[in-house]
């Protein structure tokens, strides 16, 4: 599977993975600093804040291929 440019169609998805994932990490470790910051000592949310991308970007990918169009999302 090729892209126009010839790009391969798994290190596409690949580089966006690795995007979106760096863009929530950076979101989720500001809010377990601020758990530290604030004394919580809730430390199975701070991992749950931690992992929650691992989970979520495979599944907002897989439900893209539900939709045909962006408005229809």
């Amino acid at each position: 599977m090729q892209l126009i440019s010839g790009m391969n169609l798994s290190a596409y998805w690949f580089a966006n993975f690795c995007v979106d994932f760096i863009k929530m990490e950076i979101v989720m470790i500001f809010a377990v600093l601020s758990f530290f910051y604030f004394d919580m000592k809730y430390f199975s949310a701070w991992v749950t804040y931690l992992l929650f991308p691992i989970a979520w970007i495979p599944y907002s990918y897989v439900m893209s291929f539900f939709f045909s169009s962006l408005s229809s999302a």
